[in-house]
């Protein structure tokens, strides 16, 4: 799960998004549960440990609201918990959120990307800027499942749609646009 790490719940413009994030959250806690057409496969979800007041935090609060079951792993580009608290002092929060965090000490988001979806087979992208779209370029390029929520005012639907249209890198795209929670998680 996959989306945008910088943009606060306090601002206007992304608001809907947030009240987005948590129906799809919703969604992922209830779907974990019925285990209803995911063959028998158990869902952990991936993400980048990001702010406590992140549109991927919003939603593991969702999940984990839902069905606390669910198993969270998170990698961060910090070195440890210290040097996570600098950077977000709500970082406990988020530590709550994971059951596992993994430090990578990489000091940059955009170099624990591939770590984020190299772990993954399939992916849900709710809204995001640069770091979300160039996850979303390593899934394509890595085959795997993309699903883009749509209603967020989604980069990756962009860069996706780029892809489609140019036909770069030769990708076999194996996507899932909606804006329905339950059907998207289940396509992937």
């Amino acid at each position: 799960m996959f989306g945008s790490a910088f943009e606060s719940i306090g601002n206007p413009d992304v608001t809907y998004s947030f009240l987005l994030a948590e129906a799809l959250g919703k969604r992922i806690g209830e779907f974990a549960r019925t285990d209803d057409g995911n063959n028998g496969k158990r869902i952990v979800l991936v993400t980048g440990a990001c702010h406590s007041y992140s549109i991927p935090s919003t939603i593991l609060r969702a999940v984990k609201e839902e069905n606390s079951d669910v198993p969270v792993v998170g990698i961060s580009p910090f070195g440890d918990v210290l040097e996570a608290r600098q950077h977000d002092p709500g970082f406990s929060d988020v530590m709550k959120l994971h059951d596992l965090l993994v430090f990578t000490d990489f000091g940059e988001y955009v170099s624990r990307d591939p770590n984020n979806v190299l772990l993954s087979e399939g992916a849900i992208f709710a809204r995001g800027g640069p770091g979300t779209a160039n996850e979303a370029t390593i899934m394509m390029d890595k085959k795997g499942v993309l699903g883009v929520y749509l209603g967020m005012g989604n980069t990756v639907r962009a860069t996706v749609r780029v892809f489609l249209i140019s036909g770069l890198g030769g990708v076999a795209l194996r996507g899932i646009f909606g804006s329905r929670g339950f059907l998207l998680i289940r396509g992937i």
